[in-house]
């Protein structure tokens, strides 16, 4: 950390702590509603915090996520680079630089940062998560089973990583054990919902509820558990469109719905390859070649490293 006067370094730590009541304000006026996109109000907040005290890294990094939140990765690397300079052990920096990277299809470079951060920091559950999701795509599958269940022993509370652990059983052919990870999946996924005092955004439990039906064929709940997840969802969030575009288009077949919600998704942010190369597949379905040839030539332009993040309980 750079060298600063005692005065300076308690004027930081409260600014910090006014970031953090304030934010903390913000999530309690918000709560029971996890769609909810973080308005300008937020940012200029901590624009002016920023502004008054450029050397407090939290507030950087606070400024980041809400950046990140809303699809601004360019606003958000720019910000944590700052609160790196100022910070190098700010662990949660490095993590937020890797999600960015995973949302991006640059899994590669997300596993180096959010190594950083554990380093750091390696009682961090949710880098754990993340880390084996980028392991996951990447088809490490050994490395990804070992993230996945060190996040478990941190937070053995998200769906998700049952999800992802059962998925992998299932491709190591042991199905007894994909069962058994589906069922403890469903379990807390159905607890944190039923609960009112959650504080888990609702939306990613009832999309991750949802992949858990789909999975074990139970087709009537999976659906309606991906329509709440798009329902409860940020009008930003690409994740539920892709996935109930994707239920469509692979349970139920019916193709022009899953066009429909690809299209949602590309909407939303025209840079998710996996939303054209799933389009594409839809509409050769529906016999229109020309638009399945031009969302696949976009998707190849586009060079993702082929899927989207999984849900997770961020």
């Amino acid at each position: 950390m750079k060298n600063t006067s005692p005065a300076r370094l308690i004027a930081s730590s409260l600014v910090s702590l006014v970031v953090c009541c304030l934010l903390s304000w913000a999530a309690f006026a918000q709560a029971g509603d996890c769609g909810a996109t973080p308005d300008s109000s937020a940012l200029d907040l901590i624009t002016a915090i920023i502004k008054n005290n450029p050397d407090d890294a939290n507030a950087y990094f606070e400024r980041a996520k809400l950046y990140s939140k809303l699809t601004r990765y360019d606003e958000a690397l720019k910000d944590l680079k700052s609160a790196l300079s100022i910070d190098p052990e700010l662990a949660g920096a490095y993590v937020e630089r890797g999600f960015i990277c995973q949302m991006r299809g640059n899994y590669g470079r997300s596993i180096k940062e959010i190594s950083k951060g554990i380093a750091i920091n390696p009682n961090d559950g949710i880098a754990f998560g993340l880390r084996a999701r980028a392991y996951d795509y990447l088809k490490n599958y050994d490395l990804a089973e070992q993230d996945y269940t060190s996040s478990l022993t941190f937070d053995d509370q998200d769906p998700s990583d049952y999800y992802a652990l059962a998925r992998m059983a299932e491709k190591r052919r042991n199905p007894d054990l994909a069962a058994k990870n589906y069922g403890l999946g469903l379990q807390v996924a159905s607890s944190l919902i039923s609960s009112p005092n959650s504080k888990t955004c609702r939306s990613d439990i009832f999309l991750t509820r949802g992949l858990i039906y789909s999975a074990m064929s139970k087709l009537a709940e999976a659906e309606s558990d991906l329509k709440m997840a798009k329902q409860l969802s940020r009008s930003y969030d690409v994740s539920s469109r892709y996935y109930l575009g994707f239920f469509y288009l692979k349970k139920r077949k019916e193709y022009q719905l899953a066009v429909d919600e690809f299209s949602e998704a590309i909407k939303i942010d025209s840079n998710y390859a996996e939303s054209y190369r799933a389009r594409s597949e839809a509409y050769a379905l529906l016999g229109q070649k020309e638009k399945a040839e031009a969302d696949r030539k976009k998707f190849d332009e586009l060079g993702s490293e082929k899927e989207p993040t999984l849900p997770g309980v961020r």
